[in-house]
């Protein structure tokens, strides 16, 4: 049957099913031929730009406050119009502050308010508020979901506060910690961020969100492997900023000012991997792998008065790879966690610097530049990007 017969069957049974487009297309196509077909093989930019759909935001008052064909720039231009519409509107029965505990029944995915006479869907999340966690409503799921997981841990540490009180004061060779973090931040803000992280490790890290009494509860009796957690970061995050400052002292000197541009590079890497917060957004499994990264970053300084010249080439093509993230929304921008597609780009991105600076140190996953690109029509396809 020409190819033509069956696009026409597929999309005359087409339905929605909650799926991209380009998803929902895939498995329609594989019900009706057994041949399986990878969405990121339909490529929107491809398009001539009249097959491609024009979409149109409508205000409160059914004026058309802007149209296009890139869902993308369309999102970030209303995002704040849309924010301050559900700021605006009357508080949610499911809108509280001041909790200290999960003392309600049910978090759900999504609610439907009213606003300008019509219904809105909105996602609620846990907000950290330091002392207490809030439940608010966000404009989209990466929104409520850039919040949920921080949320989640401050309630978890709230209700187990004697617990954290004591990680506190156990987190191994601290002081060492401290000493090594001090061009990053301060002493107080590091010993926050690691129990903070050995409590999102014990009871979060890579689990679906809780969204119940009786799950919230199910997480609280795991505490036990709290301590052994603590432990095993503790070490981890000690070794990894040792070696991240014996990387620091080589960029100052001499030898490296001779290659500002790759020492900029490294500066820039070292801060993206243990910058101010960085086990907030660093899931255990990634934040294992610190140590190899950070050795291919040493391996590659030590080698840049041989190699500058190739050095430079792999630079500029993990820039042009890294480059491509600027253009994700603000949540997703800045905490890739939000986004399992964007955040498995984002580690990629690391990996393909060990291909390509230390190879001999080996990659944990298969790594290359058109690997980067095939996952990065992944991320397309969750977030609405054209190109």
């Amino acid at each position: 049957m020409p190819a033509q017969d069956y696009v026409e069957r597929a999309v005359k049974g087409l339905e929605y099913e909650g799926r991209p487009l380009a998803e929902t297309f895939a498995r329609r196509l594989f019900r009706l031929t057994g041949v399986r077909v990878d969405p990121a093989d339909f490529k929107e930019e491809t398009l001539a730009n009249h097959l491609r759909m024009n979409i149109r935001v409508v205000g409160a008052d059914g004026k058309v406050l802007g149209a296009g064909r890139d869902i993308a720039a369309l999102r970030r231009t209303f995002a704040e119009d849309a924010k301050r519409g559900l700021d605006a509107g009357h508080k949610h029965p499911l809108e509280r502050s001041n909790l200290v505990d999960w003392d309600f029944d049910e978090l759900p995915e999504h609610v439907e308010v009213r606003r300008g006479g019509l219904s809105v869907r909105a996602y609620p999340a846990l907000v950290d508020k330091g002392d207490s966690v809030s439940i608010a409503l966000h404009d989209s799921p990466a929104a409520a979901r850039s919040h949920m997981t921080a949320g989640l841990v401050r309630l978890l540490r709230l209700r187990l506060s004697e617990q954290a009180r004591y990680a506190a004061k156990s987190v191994p060779g601290f002081k060492r910690l401290a000493l090594f973090y001090a061009t990053i931040g301060s002493a107080d803000e590091l010993l926050d961020d690691i129990v903070g992280a050995a409590f999102r490790y014990t009871f979060c890290d890579e689990r679906p969100f809780v969204r119940t009494r009786q799950e919230f509860e199910a997480r609280v009796a795991a505490r036990g492997a709290l301590f052994e957690t603590l432990n095993r970061v503790g070490r981890l995050i000690g070794d990894a900023l040792e070696q991240a400052h014996a990387i620091r002292k080589q960029l100052e000197s001499q030898a490296a000012a001779r290659f500002p541009d790759a020492r900029a590079d490294l500066q820039e890497q070292l801060m993206t991997l243990l910058g101010p917060g960085f086990m907030r957004h660093t899931p255990e499994r990634w934040l294992a792998q610190l140590p190899r990264y950070l050795k291919a970053a040493a391996h590659r300084l030590e080698k840049l008065p041989e190699t500058a010249s190739r050095d430079g080439d792999h630079m500029a093509l993990v820039q042009k790879l890294t480059e491509r993230l600027e253009g994700l929304s603000g949540p997703v921008r800045s905490n890739p966690e939000v986004e399992p597609e964007v955040l498995q780009y984002r580690w990629m991105l690391e990996e393909l610097r060990v291909s390509l600076f230390a190879q001999q140190l080996g990659t944990s996953v298969p790594v290359s530049g058109k690997r980067l690109d095939r996952q990065w029509d992944k991320v397309r396809m969750g977030n609405g990007i054209s190109a």
